[in-house]
């Protein structure tokens, strides 16, 4: 017995869903992918804790937790200095490796009565768990070398 192959013809609806179809499943699979990692596609991610030290000209380091959330290019979270209170909001954004970011830390008053509040400016490259730049804090004229690396 022999068996012929006989090609199947499809009507021009049966082609049109079946491209459909294709395209249905193309666009979900981009679209899961995307979604998969939270974020843009070659945006890193920054979100979670990370330890930030700053270098200050006399060598001595400024230390403290950095909690970032992100949704898209937009970070947002919280700094707290190893043994302060205090936890000003840092609030920034990400394009692909670079990163921008500051918080806006309020001094007590010394000798004058008056409060201060000093901007603190962070610009940088995230490599996979690590963050490196350079900082300013307010009208400080040097910038000050700084580090990050996720703990968490």
């Amino acid at each position: 017995m022999r068996i012929r192959n006989s090609p199947t013809v499809l009507s021009a609806a049966d082609s049109q869903q079946i491209v459909r179809i294709g395209l249905v499943i193309c666009c979900a699979l981009v679209l899961g992918s995307v979604a998969a990692e939270g974020q843009e596609p070659g945006v890193a991610d920054v979100s979670g804790t990370w330890t930030l030290e700053v270098t200050l000209p006399d060598g001595d380091v400024f230390t403290g937790t950095l909690t970032l959330h992100q949704d898209a290019s937009q970070i947002s979270g919280t700094w707290q200095r190893d043994g302060a209170r205090e936890k000003p909001r840092v609030r920034g954004e990400i394009k692909g490796k670079a990163i921008t970011f500051f918080w806006i830390l309020n001094l007590p008053a010394r000798g004058d009565g008056v409060d201060a509040a000093v901007r603190m400016s962070f610009e940088g490259e995230v490599g996979d768990d690590t963050m490196t730049g350079t900082a300013s804090f307010g009208s400080r004229a040097e910038d000050l070398d700084w580090t990050a690396k996720r703990t968490g």
